[in-house]
């Protein structure tokens, strides 16, 4: 590429060269001339194609000047509740089995006062709720009675009262009675 000659003809051009560098080579000033006169890819290649320019190099560098920066990435942050999540994850709690009084599906869930969550539950069940067990412990113990009972999940942490489940609900209950009051 020839740096020999800048060429100051029309607006484009001139303003181009104010906004970079004096001294840009002249088929860069041809490439950007062309493309604002907007004519297609294939005609300025054949426009240029005819002086011998490189016109894939030009084209990169001039897009490599013309690109506007990056905005700068702002770090992410965790939202208060992913910490608070994070922060409980291994707090002292326990590990609840709650059913409808009708016997139907059991909820399985963590919580560090499940009497509250019983509670919080019921709002948005038509049929009333009872804790039928409670055990001590934290969310990835919660987590493994999940995975324990898989093949008798209703739907998220609702399981089936299968008779495997209610024997386990009945030894937690032997098992801890201070929790089962």
């Amino acid at each position: 590429m020839s740096r020999a000659r800048t060429v100051q003809v029309g607006d484009d051009i001139t303003r181009y060269v104010a906004q970079n560098s004096a001294e840009i080579p002249i088929e860069q000033l041809e490439v950007y001339c062309c493309a604002r006169r907007g004519l297609t890819m294939g005609e300025i290649c054949a426009e240029l194609g005819r002086t011998g320019i490189d016109v894939v190099a030009a084209l990169s560098e001039l897009r490599e000047r013309s690109a506007p920066p990056a905005p700068p990435q702002k770090p992410r942050r965790a939202t208060f509740r992913l910490y608070r999540q994070q922060a409980n994850y291994a707090a002292p709690g326990y590990v609840y089995f709650i059913q409808g009084i009708d016997g139907g599906r059991i909820k399985i869930g963590w919580a560090k006062r499940p009497g509250v969550r019983l509670r919080e539950l019921q709002t948005g069940s038509p049929v009333a709720l009872r804790i039928v067990a409670a055990m001590p412990g934290d969310r990835s113990a919660e987590r493994d009675q999940h995975k324990k009972w898989e093949q008798h999940r209703a739907y998220g942490e609702w399981f089936y009262p299968a008779p495997q489940l209610l024997d386990f609900i009945n030894e937690v209950v032997e098992k801890w009675p201070d929790c089962n009051t």
